[in-house]
């Protein structure tokens, strides 16, 4: 996780949250739809603060299992309705906005980054109930 930390360190050095979000929102109407009326400083704080939560979360920190629970609440059916295509497209844009910004990128960490986002996302995407229990 530490490389992964670093990595992400370099690329919001290089702006990485303002891209990321250039890119996200030309990539799919349907997720641009999802972020009409939002305040970009607020939701980039945000997505700071949400990549740190995974890599707590893929260290196995509380802090990273109490976050997860909540974004799982809120961008699940009954909130923002984020789906599996979303979560993929929101991986591809965040591979794509690392690899331009961190100067160290590499094929390697960007399956490392893949491996946890996917861990991640299926987790927020579950509705069987198995996620509630893994993420207690």
């Amino acid at each position: 996780m530490q490389r992964l930390r670093a990595s992400f360190q370099r690329a919001r050095q290089a702006g990485f949250s303002e891209r990321f979000y250039d890119h996200l929102l030309r990539s799919d109407a349907s997720i641009r739809q999802k972020f009409e009326g939002t305040d970009f400083r607020v939701q980039n704080e945000k997505l700071i603060h949400g990549v740190l939560a995974a890599l707590a979360l893929g260290e196995g920190r509380e802090t990273g299992k109490l976050a997860f629970k909540r974004l799982r609440e809120s961008h699940g059916a009954r909130g923002h309705g984020v789906t599996m295509a979303m979560y993929r497209t929101w991986l591809h844009v965040f591979l794509v906005t690392l690899e331009e910004l961190d100067a160290e990128y590499s094929d390697e960490l960007g399956r490392a980054w893949e491996a946890l986002f996917v861990e991640v996302f299926e987790a927020l995407s579950d509705e069987s109930g198995a996620t509630k229990r893994a993420l207690r």
